[in-house]
């Protein structure tokens, strides 16, 4: 499976996907150097600054989810 991350999130229509991104990505790196200090000599940053965000539409979640966990079944 390749190095990446997968999140369905459910967001309000005013929240701007940059920020719900910003904000994720910010925290989840202060808490992995916090519990791996050795990380901050390791890289300077622990994402990618390149992200997707798309609206799922009329799909249903379980559709979604599916997706999401079976992605990678053909190609491992």
């Amino acid at each position: 499976m390749p190095d990446h991350v997968d999140l369905f999130v459910r967001v309000g229509p005013t929240d701007a996907p940059a920020a719900v991104v910003r904000a994720f990505q910010g925290r989840t790196a202060r808490v992995r150097r916090a519990e791996f200090p050795h990380l901050r000599n390791f890289a300077k940053v622990l994402w990618s600054p390149s992200y997707i965000a798309a609206a799922v539409g009329y799909a249903a979640e379980s559709t979604v989810r599916r997706h999401i966990e079976h992605q990678w079944d053909e190609v491992a």
